[in-house]
C-alpha cells in the first residue's frame, strides 16, 4: 500500500517538475513577436479603445506597426468633431523630450491641402473605427529625418467626443523598446566619453564654456572675443558664467552622432562627432 501511494507522489513530482520546465520560457530576444503588454485598453462612456503593437521590442529601423481599435458598445450614436474634413479619427503620436509629437499614419501616407471647415462626424451604435498605422523610427530633425536612438518610447493613442455637452477624451498608452542591434557593441554612453575625451572637442568645448569667455575688472565684466573684450552687464555676466556647451545624441547607419552646441563663443558653435558604433572609433569631427 505505501509503496504504491510512493510511486504515485513520484510520478506526480516528476509531472509538476516537467511541467515547470515547459512553462519556464527564456525571455524573447529584441525584435521578435511577444504577446505580453502588447495590447493596451481604457474603457470610457461605453467607448471601447484598444491598441495593439505587433512587437514589444525593435531593432533600430525596423518598421513599428499599431493596431487601433474603437468600438461603440453604447445603443447609441457617438458624435464627435474634427478640424477639417481630411483630420483623421483617432489620433496615434509619440511625444519626445522636447514636447515635439511625432504623429503615426498609414503606410504611404502623404499630407495634402485640405478645406478648413469644420466636420461632424460620429461613430453608430454598436460600430467600430480602426486604423493600421506604422512609425519608422524617424526623428523629425532638419536637414533629414534621423534614426530615433534606442530606449523606451511611449505610443499615445487619442480619440476626442462629445458626451453630456462636452468635449472628452479617451487615450491609451503603449510602451516600446528600441534596443542595439548586433553590431552595436559600443554604447551610447560609451560613445559620449570617446568624444567628450577628443582632443579637439576639448579645445572647442573650453572655448565655448562661459566662465572662460569672460573677465572681470574692478567689479566690471568684459566678454573676451577675437577683437578684444567688450563691457557686458551683470545679468549676462552671470547668464555666461553658468553656460556649458549643451550636446544631443542620435543613432543613425550603425553610427552615435554626437552635436554639441553653445550659445557663447565665437564661430563656429556647433561640433559634430560621428563614432562607429561597431569599434568606437571616431568617424568624422566636423565644426559648424
Amino acid at each position: 500500500m505505501f509503496k504504491k501511494i510512493s510511486l504515485v507522489l513520484i510520478i506526480v513530482a516528476l509531472f509538476l517538475i516537467t511541467s515547470c520546465e515547459d512553462s519556464m520560457q527564456t525571455s524573447a530576444p529584441p525584435g521578435t513577436e511577444a504577446a505580453d503588454n502588447r495590447t493596451q485598453k481604457a474603457e470610457q462612456d461605453k467607448l471601447i479603445l484598444s491598441v495593439k503593437t505587433d512587437k514589444e521590442e525593435y531593432f533600430p529601423g525596423e518598421i513599428v506597426k499599431v493596431n487601433i481599435e474603437l468600438e461603440n458598445s453604447d445603443k447609441k450614436s457617438i458624435a464627435y468633431v474634427r478640424p477639417t474634413p481630411c483630420a483623421v479619427d483617432i489620433d496615434v503620436f509619440i511625444e519626445l523630450s522636447n514636447n515635439e509629437r511625432i504623429y503615426l499614419n498609414e503606410p504611404g501616407y502623404e499630407p495634402k491641402m485640405c478645406i478648413q471647415t469644420i466636420d461632424t462626424r460620429s461613430i453608430p451604435a454598436k460600430q467600430r473605427l480602426s486604423r493600421e498605422v506604422i512609425w519608422d523610427q524617424k526623428l523629425i530633425t532638419i536637414p533629414e529625418k534621423m534614426q530615433a536612438l534606442p530606449g523606451k518610447y511611449v505610443i499615445s493613442t487619442l480619440f476626442n467626443y462629445e458626451s453630456g455637452g462636452q468635449v472628452k477624451e479617451i487615450i491609451v498608452l503603449n510602451e516600446i523598446r528600441i534596443t542595439g542591434d548586433t553590431k552595436t557593441k559600443v554604447s551610447q554612453e560609451a560613445a559620449i566619453k570617446t568624444a567628450y575625451s577628443n582632443d579637439e572637442v576639448i579645445e572647442w568645448y573650453d572655448s565655448h564654456t562661459g566662465k572662460n569667455l569672460i573677465e572681470e575688472e574692478f567689479g566690471k565684466y568684459f566678454v573676451i572675443n577675437k577683437f578684444g573684450k567688450d563691457r557686458i552687464d551683470n545679468i549676462t555676466a552671470e547668464k555666461m558664467l553658468l553656460s556649458t556647451p549643451n550636446h544631443e545624441t542620435l543613432f543613425h547607419d550603425n553610427m552615435w552622432k554626437i552635436n554639441f552646441w553653445a550659445e557663447y563663443g565665437e564661430d563656429p558653435k556647433n561640433i559634430i562627432v560621428n563614432i562607429d558604433a561597431e569599434t568606437g572609433d571616431i568617424i568624422e569631427i566636423r565644426k559648424i
